[in-house]
């Protein structure tokens, strides 16, 4: 674990001194060393999107899922990477197999809500979020400004808040 962590450091270097293309192959390096490294993913994604390099992030992150179809981190970054190229039927696939092999993973009930909403599918996506809230208790104000952000995510929220209250919400 310590190599993938020194390729990731060296990945945050190589970032700061602009040799993105450079950073991309460590952090990659990184993953392969360990595929369930969080922090590389997030570097990796966050590097790729930034320079509108999603497709790439998805072709990267839908191999790590066929080799290693159990590795739940590598599924949420790709539901996620679907959900932000508008791709929301695979989205929505990735999110629930997240949620079937840990069902309390909140944020994947946050993605899905989102893909979902995407979708049209609104009831299925309020019942999406109240389970993240229900998981996610502290954090409940915080999210719904974040969902409020998203401009897809306004109107359901506008439409349905109410719903979305302390009794639906307590453990």
């Amino acid at each position: 674990m310590k190599e993938a962590e020194e390729h990731y450091n060296l990945a945050k270097e190589l970032i700061r001194y602009g040799r993105t293309d450079h950073a991309i192959k460590e952090l990659k390096e990184a993953i392969g060393i360990d595929p369930k490294y969080e922090c590389a993913y997030k570097l990796l994604r966050k590097t790729l999107v930034s320079q509108g390099k999603i497709e790439d992030l998805i072709k990267y992150l839908y191999e790590i899922v066929r080799i290693d179809p159990e590795n739940i981190i590598a599924h949420f970054f790709l539901a996620d990477a679907y959900e932000q190229k508008g791709q929301s039927d695979e989205a929505i696939k990735e999110f629930k197999e997240v949620i079937r092999m840990n069902p309390e993973f909140p944020y994947a009930y946050c993605g899905l809500a989102l893909s979902l909403n995407e979708k049209g599918m609104y009831k299925e996506a309020i019942n999406a979020l109240k389970t993240y809230f229900k998981m996610s208790q502290p954090h409940k104000t915080a999210t719904v400004e974040m969902l409020k952000n998203h401009m897809n995510f306004l109107e359901l929220l506008n439409g349905y808040t109410t719903q979305i209250d302390d009794s639906d919400t307590s453990s």
